[in-house]
């Protein structure tokens, strides 16, 4: 259960204890009143994902398709919390 991010934001959302999430995964729940930030200042803004990847010029096609989904999806995609947390 600790690795899985809908299981620790619901049980902060039913008041069962603290999840430490992405921003993004996490912000219309903040927006919504239904979770506060806790330690904003021990928690940093990061710009994004970082994918680390050994070879930039012989990139193999599987890992060229998933760079270029995420390029393309992530940045539409941040702001939409998962189906299993939207609460309308």
């Amino acid at each position: 259960m600790l690795n899985d991010s809908a299981a620790l934001v619901r049980a902060a959302l039913d008041g069962i204890g603290v999840a430490y999430m992405i921003n993004g995964y996490i912000e219309p729940l903040i927006e919504q009143g239904l979770l506060v930030r806790l330690l904003a200042d021990w928690s940093p803004v990061l710009p994004g994902l970082t994918l680390y990847y050994p070879d930039r010029r012989r990139v193999p096609a599987k890992l060229r398709a998933l760079i270029d989904f995420l390029r393309a999806e992530l940045p539409a995609a941040s702001a939409v919390p998962p189906p299993e947390l939207r609460l309308d």
